[in-house]
């Protein structure tokens, strides 16, 4: 048994298969930047004094991964109420 498929045919799948692997990409890709933006921004918040008691410390690595682990999940709970709001205003 030969393969009957037409060329057209194969070419079409083969090209959706190349777009989704760079769909997929491109969603990593967004994702590692979105992770990137949340942590610079979470420490540019980090106010002043903590930062300056982790330095006399000497906890600064410490203290950036409390920080942003609490910023994280408040922006996140943030966007949660947000939407929870505009649904109920629905």
């Amino acid at each position: 048994m030969g393969n009957n498929t037409h060329p057209y045919l194969t070419n079409l799948f083969a090209r959706h298969q190349a777009e989704g692997k760079t769909e997929q990409k491109l969603a990593d890709e967004k994702a590692r930047a979105d992770a990137e933006m949340a942590y610079t921004f979470a420490n540019l918040e980090m106010p002043r004094d903590l930062r300056n008691r982790a330095r006399a410390w000497k906890m600064e690595a410490l203290m950036e991964a409390v920080w942003n682990s609490g910023f994280q999940a408040g922006w996140k709970e943030r966007g949660r109420s947000r939407s929870d709001t505009a649904e109920g205003d629905g």
